[in-house]
């Protein structure tokens, strides 16, 4: 199936894997990051962890649920 995929235009929290767009490599990415404070980028709630409400968030994002942490 056709995923969603959501175009970035400028700099943007949920596109962890930096490729100009949101789509489920940004999910995979912050899940591979879970337990670690390392890659700054898969924590796009910026609460110091990458985890679960990390993926959730871009899949929030994605969905069109959630428009950004600001």
């Amino acid at each position: 199936g056709n995923a969603s995929v959501n175009t970035v235009i400028d700099y943007n929290t949920y596109d962890v894997n930096e490729d100009g767009k949101v789509d489920q490599l940004d999910i995979t990415r912050a899940q591979r990051f879970y337990g670690q404070t390392t890659d700054h980028k898969a924590d796009v709630n910026k609460d110091g962890a990458v985890d679960i409400n990390d993926a959730t968030a871009v899949q929030k994002y994605i969905a069109g649920i959630i428009k950004s942490f600001d």
